[in-house]
């Protein structure tokens, strides 16, 4: 059995402590565990498809409730994000901030306002269009997904049958 346990962190991990393994978003890799990159993100801003179109023909009516939704490792690169002129119109919205992309994408859905976040987690929403890219454009994310753990750990069975199914999923 492979227990699996989840955690709201305001750090990414370093190394997996009393986990078999984890998977992390952070910047760069550690050096005290086996780090595997699973994947980098690529950053789009999306919404329901009623805000979108209220975006696109100027409907401030219909958008007088909407707030743009980063994520906390986001959070600091937001100005300059918002000087991209596809994104103009999310200049004036209020910002609310999530340290999980669950929750942001969860808001967006409802209809809580604009997201910033990476496709490869939003892929479902997209084609069930609950989401849909405000503009054709996107942005390399700050962090990378990765797959931390124990060298000590890297034939232990379970790990190593999570791991082949995680990689052969992305």
């Amino acid at each position: 059995a492979l227990p699996i346990s989840t955690r709201v962190p305001s750090q990414p991990q370093t190394k997996p402590g009393a986990l078999h393994a984890l998977i992390d978003f952070a910047r760069t890799q550690g050096t005290e565990a086996t780090w595997e990159k699973l994947f980098e993100l690529n950053m789009q801003m999306v919404a329901t498809p009623d805000i979108v179109e209220a975006l696109a023909n100027a409907d401030r009516g219909s958008l007088s409730h909407v707030h743009l939704l980063v994520h906390t490792s986001e959070r600091f690169r937001l100005m300059e994000l918002l000087e991209q002129p596809v994104l103009a119109a999310a200049r004036s919205y209020p910002t609310l901030t999530f340290e999980s992309y669950t929750m942001l994408l969860q808001a967006a859905v409802r209809g809580i306002g604009i997201a910033l976040a990476p496709a490869e987690l939003m892929e479902g929403d997209l084609s069930a269009n609950r989401l849909t890219p405000i503009a054709d454009w996107s942005i390399s994310g700050l962090t990378s997904g990765y797959l931390i753990y124990d060298e000590a750990m890297s034939a232990y069975p379970p790990l190593v049958a999570f791991r082949t199914w995680l990689l052969e999923a992305i």
